[in-house]
C-alpha cells in the first residue's frame, strides 16, 4: 500500500511510531499530486519539493510560528554563543530576572478577559456577531478587538476635534498600529 492511500489517522500512527517520516509522507503526497495533475487538473498551484519542511529548517519554522503567535520560544542554552564574557553575564542576569518575574503573581485585568473581548467586538463590529465570531482564532479576535478599540479612539478624537477644533487632526490615527508586534 502506498503512503498516499492511507487515511490521516493511519499515516499519523505510522509517523508517531517513527515508521514513516513527515517528509516522506509529504513527498508521497506531492508525487501523487504531480502524477494526477495532468489527468485531473485539480490543483491551481503545485508545491515544489524544496518547500517541504526538512529537519534542518524545522527549528527555524517552529521559532517563526511560535514568535508570530506571541508564544515564548525557548532556545537551548547550548545553541547560544556569546561575543564575550560580559555578554554572557548580561544574558544570565536577564534570564534570572525573567524567572523572578514569572514567580511574581501577575495582575489580571478583567477588562481583557476573553468573554469581555468577545462582547466588545460583537457589539461594535459591523459584521461580527455572536453567531459567527467563533470562526475566528484567538489571535484574529484580539486583532479585531484592537482595531475596534482604535476606531473608537479615532471617533472620540475626531468628535473632539470637530467640537473644539484646537488640535490638529491626525487622520492616520484610525489605521496606525499602536501595539508592538515584534517577531
Amino acid at each position: 500500500m502506498e503512503l498516499w492511500e492511507l487515511t490521516a489517522l493511519e499515516l499519523g500512527g505510522l509517523i508517531q511510531k517513527r515508521e514513516v517520516s513527515p517528509v516522506e509522507a509529504a513527498r508521497a503526497a506531492l508525487d501523487r499530486m504531480a502524477g494526477e495533475q495532468p489527468r485531473n487538473n485539480a490543483f491551481v498551484t503545485a508545491l515544489e519539493e524544496e518547500r517541504v519542511l526538512e529537519k534542518e529548517s524545522y527549528d527555524q519554522a517552529r521559532e517563526f510560528i511560535m514568535r508570530s503567535a506571541c508564544l515564548e520560544y525557548k532556545t537551548k542554552q547550548s545553541e547560544l554563543r556569546f561575543y564575550n564574557k560580559r555578554a554572557k553575564e548580561a544574558w544570565e542576569r536577564l534570564m534570572k530576572y525573567r524567572e523572578e518575574m514569572r514567580k511574581k503573581p501577575q495582575k489580571v485585568d478583567p477588562s481583557f478577559s476573553l468573554w469581555n473581548i468577545i462582547g466588545a467586538v460583537t457589539s461594535r463590529h459591523p459584521s461580527l456577531n455572536l453567531t459567527n465570531i467563533w470562526q475566528l482564532t484567538v489571535y484574529q479576535l484580539y486583532d479585531q478587538f484592537a482595531r475596534v478599540r482604535d476606531q473608537v479612539a479615532f471617533d472620540v478624537y475626531s468628535t473632539r476635534w470637530a467640537v473644539w477644533g484646537k488640535d490638529k487632526l491626525d487622520q492616520s490615527l484610525w489605521f496606525k498600529q499602536e501595539r508592538d508586534n515584534k517577531v
